[in-house]
């Protein structure tokens, strides 16, 4: 119970940015708002991704409208509303935690299918890697192959240099667990 009304709360409160937005795009007509939600306005019930669409425009001029009197459902169709905002909400975090998912197998695929290989690495870079030192060309040519190696590296934990090497090789110094 305490999820949904934090889902609620939240929803409320994006609704109310999406309606200070539109306050300042706001066409109000009460003729368009009608055409799309009178049934919902009067009887209720869930409103169409198109109501909702002219409903965030319109929000902000519903105070304005005399008519609104006549609708004995106004307020069903606003918390309506913003469930329909709260599940649209819901599906962009679910598709932003796909999205990461997919990110971290293709850093996890990268490792497979580097050569993993902390002698080469460390034969290379190892005083810069434990001092932060200027790395050669051919130091910072091997660091950029073994990068998706690197959080698998236990003596990377050794290296205090990593993260300046990998500034001086322009490599971004992945994020380790």
């Amino acid at each position: 119970m305490k999820m949904v009304s934090g889902v609620l709360v939240v929803a409320t409160m994006v609704a109310v940015m999406v309606v200070l937005v539109a306050a300042n795009e706001a066409n109000c007509d009460v003729n368009l708002l009608l055409g799309a939600c009178e049934i919902q306005l009067k009887e209720g019930g869930m409103p169409s991704e198109k109501c909702c669409d002219i409903l965030t425009k319109q929000l902000p001029c519903i105070c304005g409208y005399p008519e609104r009197h006549d609708w004995p459902a106004i307020s069903n169709i606003i918390v309506s509303y913003i469930r329909f905002i709260s599940f649209k909400m819901k599906m962009v975090s679910g598709v932003l935690v796909v999205a990461t998912m997919v990110a971290v197998m293709v850093v996890l695929v990268a490792a497979n299918e580097a050569n993993c290989d902390v002698n080469l690495l460390l034969g290379a870079c190892e005083i810069q890697l434990k001092e932060g030192g200027m790395p050669s060309e051919k130091c910072c040519d091997i660091l950029t192959k073994q990068l998706p190696c690197i959080c698998g590296y236990p003596e990377r934990h050794d290296w205090p240099g990593i993260t300046k090497t990998c500034g001086f090789c322009d490599v971004p110094f992945p994020p380790c667990p």
